[in-house]
């Protein structure tokens, strides 16, 4: 998918050695693709701090997001996605343009940001429900899924 939209082809693949990682099917795959693997050395973080810190960053805004909303801890998953998602929507210091912009060539429309842990309401349609049943469910939104669908 990435070498699809960018266009560039992939050439190394760097890991933390985790175990989702070093398996036959990934290797191979990677193998066939032509893919370099580098792990880096077991339980050093340091190696990865990039990735460590925007790691740190985006639990950072779950936990605010979690504080902020009200939404139990257990719906932390879905809001590293959200912080994610916002994330990349976000200036970036060395940069002047958002992650969105340097790899879609385009501005983000922000235009459907909403307060996460905010009530929502689904459409719920004619063929799942009865002539006298609600035309709609109550939900709290937790993300976005593109710039036109909302994770409820």
């Amino acid at each position: 998918m990435v070498e699809n939209d960018s266009g560039y082809r992939i050439k190394r693949f760097r890991t933390d050695r985790g175990s989702e990682y070093a398996n036959l099917a990934i290797q191979e795959l990677l193998t066939e693709s032509g893919i370099r693997w580098e792990p880096s050395v077991p339980y050093t973080p340091s190696q990865n701090s990039k990735a460590e810190r925007v790691n740190r960053t985006l639990m950072e805004r779950v936990r605010a997001m979690l504080l902020d909303s009200n939404l139990p801890k257990g719906m932390w998953a879905e809001l590293i996605n959200t912080a994610a998602y916002l994330k990349n929507r976000s200036p970036a210091s060395s940069q002047d343009k958002t992650p969105f912009e340097l790899w879609n060539e385009q501005r983000p429309n922000l235009s459907n940001l909403r307060i996460i842990g905010s009530i929502a309401y689904a459409h719920t349609p004619n063929q799942g429900r009865k002539k006298l049943d609600k035309r709609s469910q109550k939900y709290f939104l937790v993300g976005y899924e593109g710039s036109s669908i909302y994770r409820l």
